[in-house]
C-alpha cells in the first residue's frame, strides 16, 4: 500500500488530485481513509497504559499503529477502535450480559 510520507505515496496524490475525476477522487479519498483506519488500532483506558499491556497489544495487532489515549471517564474500563469495530469492555457492559444472561436462563 502507498501512503503520504514517501515518495510514492506523494507522487500517488498528486496523480489522484490532478488526473483523477471528481467521481473517482471521492472513492480514492473512502479507500484511503479506510486504508488508514485499518492500519490503526486505538486503545482507550482510564489511566495510562503500562508496559505490559502495551507489548500484549504490540502482539494482538502486529504491524498496526497503536494509540493509546486517557480517559478517567471508562471506570475501570477498556475501549478497543480497530477499523469499524469497537470493543468496550467494562463493568456496566460486564453486569448487563450477566443479568441478560440470567433472565434467558430462567
Amino acid at each position: 500500500m502507498v501512503f503520504s510520507g514517501t515518495a510514492e505515496g506523494e507522487a500517488a496524490q498528486r496523480y489522484a488530485i490532478e488526473k483523477l475525476p471528481r467521481r473517482f477522487l471521492k472513492k480514492y479519498q473512502l479507500y484511503l481513509k479506510n486504508e488508514i483506519k485499518n492500519r490503526r488500532v486505538i486503545v482507550r483506558s482510564a489511566g495510562a497504559a503500562d508496559d505490559d499491556t502495551k507489548k500484549t497489544f504490540a502482539g494482538v495487532f502486529a504491524g498496526k499503529e497503536i494509540i493509546y489515549s486517557s480517559d478517567p471517564n471508562l471506570g475501570a474500563g477498556l475501549e478497543v477502535e480497530h477499523g469499524d469495530n469497537i470493543a468496550k469492555i467494562n463493568v456496566q457492559n460486564i453486569i448487563e450480559r450477566a443479568i441478560s444472561g440470567l433472565k434467558e436462563s430462567l
